[in-house]
């Protein structure tokens, strides 16, 4: 996969409501986005939409390793997008905004294969954006809560596509 295609589907993933394929989606609705990036298996984003006095989540799915695309524009991400109950997105919400970890800490390790992860989180008045490696000394609170918001969201939405093509070609 070329450059421009991985840059393509990484601007996609982190900023889910520009993805053409699901309902329009403005980032002035947008309250939550991770992402996460391991060097190996498919990239995964899950994003929290205000709709009305409602809720939605997303996800964006991509594999680097599909080759290319037979669309120049298409990084072959795929979506899904469900309802979720409010009052649990206000306790995903409040529980990020209670997180406490030092921010401004430099790290001392080094590493080359792993996973990266991001976050942005709040509304286009203020808000906060991060980005991290696995091995983010003083985060493990935030990468704990990351792992269990991101699984918790995806038993919210239909199982993926693209998951269920990595496990049908493992049984075959």
């Amino acid at each position: 996969m070329t450059h421009a295609h991985d840059e393509a589907a990484l601007q996609l993933l982190r900023n889910p409501e520009r993805f053409p394929s699901l309902p329009r989606r403005s980032e002035k609705e947008r309250r939550l986005s991770l992402w996460r990036e391991p060097s190996f298996i498919p990239y995964s984003s899950w994003s929290l939409f205000q709709d009305g006095d409602g809720f939605v989540v997303r996800r964006l799915e991509y594999d680097r390793s599909l080759g290319l695309p037979i669309q120049p524009d298409d990084p072959h991400i795929y979506g899904s997008e469900a309802i979720i109950d409010a009052a649990r997105v206000r306790d995903i919400l409040a529980t990020f905004a209670a997180l406490e970890f030092p921010v401004f800490r430099s790290t001392t390790r080094f590493g080359l294969d792993g996973v990266r992860y991001g976050l942005r989180f709040g509304d286009h008045r203020q808000g906060v954006e991060l980005t991290w490696g696995q091995e983010a000394e003083g985060w493990e609170a935030l990468i704990a809560l990351f792992e269990q918001t991101a699984e918790t969201l995806d038993t919210l939405l239909p199982e993926s596509t693209l998951r269920l093509g990595r496990l049908f070609k493992a049984v075959r």
